[in-house]
């Protein structure tokens, strides 16, 4: 496209990030909350609140509640199970919970029970679903039911973005091991810490399990990380100014005083982990690796599915799909785009610098030594 770009704020998502506090909408209490009693997930502040919530509530509510139940159902049918009747499937089969047919129906079961509360904008609800995620990863860590596919974005959606850096690494690189033994937990998702600017041809294979999902979740990761140290450096920028101005009347200030400012300039809980970032008086260097990161990803995804792009920025984009499907095929990139989609939006401002980057228009609107649009 050679069309003329509007500024980058026109991209910006006025998407809402997902509530925390009383469910009911508009109110903002977060302290003395008392949970739903049928689906053990909503919070409300009175009874009042949660009755005048019901009907918006009401048909989650009761998802949720036949999902749980059907859970505890077939959890004690294996448990009654014949062949598990003097044993602890759940502990003492794990890495080989799937290849035990009978203990298929309770894996599905919290499967649905994690669709449930899927896509749900509300806080306690992902942290619900990605439980129950890590939750079927335990029991079976070779992942035949695609779990690993929608746990990078649940985590992205939570501001976890280290542990999702950590698990996405840990399946472009420790699960590609051909003597990996998937039957033993004590390397499983054992990578805690990773660096966030090193460089990422780990996970530029096709070859990468689930890798659309994870790619893009990736390529989302690296925009948080640019964008927060964009702000970082366009509000050293202006403490700089301040202080100058402050020393020439009364003496430098204490660095202290601008500690809030600019850890304020970061969004990312990745960021916020490096103190020595807030430091750094020359962030233009990370700035160009991770910009660098990213367009090598942008290509990488190209190649391995044509239709994730301009899915993700048309106006007729389509969720779901099959869950088997063809790699590169349209059906695998409604799938990704069903994982990613609310990844993207909430994390604001991914979309518009993902367009500009493509459109080769960055460098007209982010210039990491000036201020950006505040709302980023």
């Amino acid at each position: 496209m050679n069309q003329e770009l509007p500024p980058p704020e026109d991209y910006d998502n006025p998407a809402p990030k997902p509530g925390e506090g009383c469910a009911l909408a508009g109110c903002d209490k977060t302290e003395e909350l008392n949970r739903c009693s049928a689906c053990k997930v909503f919070l409300y502040c009175t009874r009042e609140h949660q009755v005048e919530d019901r009907p918006a509530h009401k048909t989650t509510c009761n998802e949720i509640k036949k999902a749980r139940a059907n859970v505890e159902r077939q959890k004690q049918a294996l448990i009654d199970d014949p062949e598990f009747r003097n044993d602890n499937p759940f502990e003492n089969h794990v890495g080989h919970f799937w290849k035990l047919r009978e203990t298929r129906p309770y894996m599905m079961s919290l499967s649905k029970l994690a669709q449930a509360f899927q896509n749900k904008l509300y806080r306690p609800a992902l942290e619900a679903e990605l439980e129950v995620c890590m939750e079927l990863l335990r029991l079976c860590p070779g992942d035949n039911m695609g779990v690993r596919e929608t746990v990078p974005a649940l985590l992205i959606r939570l501001n976890r973005d280290q542990e999702c850096y950590d698990f996405i690494k840990w399946w472009a690189t420790t699960a590609k091991e051909r003597d990996y033994d998937w039957g033993t937990s004590d390397r499983y998702l054992n990578i805690k810490n990773a660096d966030i600017f090193e460089p990422c041809g780990f996970i530029n294979e096709k070859s990468l399990i689930g890798s659309l999902s994870l790619h893009a979740c990736m390529m989302i990761l690296k925009i948080k990380f640019v964008l927060d140290l964009i702000k970082l450096r366009a509000t050293q920028n202006s403490i700089e100014k301040m202080s100058a101005n402050l020393c020439a009347e009364a003496g430098p200030p204490p660095e202290e005083i601008f500690e809030e400012l600019k850890r304020g300039s970061c969004r990312s809980s990745a960021i916020l982990a490096r103190p020595e970032l807030l430091v750094d008086r020359n962030l233009t260097p990370k700035i160009n690796v991770l910009r660098k990161q990213m367009d090598s990803l942008s290509e990488t995804i190209d190649r391995h599915n044509k239709h994730y792009f301009p899915a993700l920025f048309g106006p007729d984009m389509e969720l779901g799909g099959d869950t088997m499907f063809a790699m590169g095929s349209p059906e695998e990139m409604r799938m990704a785009l069903q994982n990613t989609w609310h990844a993207w939006v909430e994390s604001t401002g991914t979309l518009s610098f993902m367009l500009l980057q493509r459109e080769r228009e960055l460098d007209t609107h982010f210039n990491p030594d000036i201020n950006i649009h505040e709302d980023y």
